[in-house]
């Protein structure tokens, strides 16, 4: 009993390591850099509650009368938005061509080009199309997320061992029933993997958009800190950001571990 007591105090101490670790360095940083630079962590919580349903700045500047949460609120839709349609459709294709060598070919040599464009690249032109609304953060999270997800399951289609493909034929498997039954359960869990990380990086290129030109969002309220050149709110907009980045990562834990438990100890 006491060696299992000790083995889950130890996992919950290398848990949390990373945050203590995060937390000090940030103390130190605002020590040496004073408050007016980089508040810290007790300060910046305490804004973070203050301004969570009403701050002055925020209501100044037009951006309503509640404070961050609308603005959180907005983020998470779009980027969630954006993200379904990304993934959606850089599935589908990467998927489709799967069965078709000269498809595959035509789609990896695509995929390639856009894997050397940078994904913020896109923002500006999609604020031009758009003008300031909330399509241009849904559309630009998309625009990353697609060709993202087809990168990734490209690569995992291309790694299923062959013995699989050809036990999964020899089994009477099939044209669409061979994709799937054999090629998605195989490539999900590295799929799924991947998913945590466009989902991240997702949410940083919707708050560029949001900062360019979306009328709501955390990158909407950080473009009217500056205007006041109000660090600790842009601070607390950041704390927001990564609150939002550890849903989405949560998110997909969990609908992977329910729905997709043959991938859960690859995402531990």
């Amino acid at each position: 009993m006491r060696t299992r007591v000790s083995s889950k105090l130890l996992a919950a101490m290398a848990w949390m390591a990373p945050g203590l670790y995060l937390l000090a360095g940030w103390q130190l940083a605002a020590w040496g850099l004073g408050p007016s630079r980089l508040p810290g962590p007790l300060a910046t919580a305490v804004l973070f509650v203050e301004s969570a349903f009403s701050d002055p700045i925020i209501l100044t500047q037009g951006g309503g009368a509640f404070g961050f949460a609308p603005h959180v609120l907005s983020t998470l839709l779009h980027t969630s938005a954006g993200l379904l349609i990304g993934v959606a459709g850089g599935s589908v294709v990467a998927i489709s061509c799967s069965g078709n060598r000269i498809a595959l070919t035509l789609a990896d040599s695509i995929v390639e080009l856009t894997r050397t464009i940078p994904p913020l690249i896109f923002v500006p032109f999609v604020a031009l199309l758009f003008g300031s609304s909330s399509a241009v953060e849904t559309v630009s999270v998309a625009l990353y997320a697609g060709p993202a997800t087809a990168i990734y399951t490209l690569n995992a289609l291309r790694r299923i061992p062959p013995d699989l493909l050809a036990l999964g034929r020899l089994l009477g498997a099939a044209g669409w029933r061979l994709t799937t039954s054999v090629q998605i359960p195989a490539v999900l869990p590295e799929v799924i993997g991947a998913l945590r990380v466009i989902f991240s990086l997702g949410l940083g290129v919707a708050i560029v958009a949001e900062f360019l030109a979306a009328p709501s969002g955390i990158g909407r309220v950080m473009k009217f800190a500056i205007s006041y050149a109000r660090v600790d709110l842009i601070v607390v907009g950041v704390v927001w950001a990564v609150v939002c980045t550890v849903l989405f990562d949560l998110l997909v834990l969990w609908v992977s571990k329910r729905l997709f438990r043959w991938c859960s100890p690859n995402l531990s």
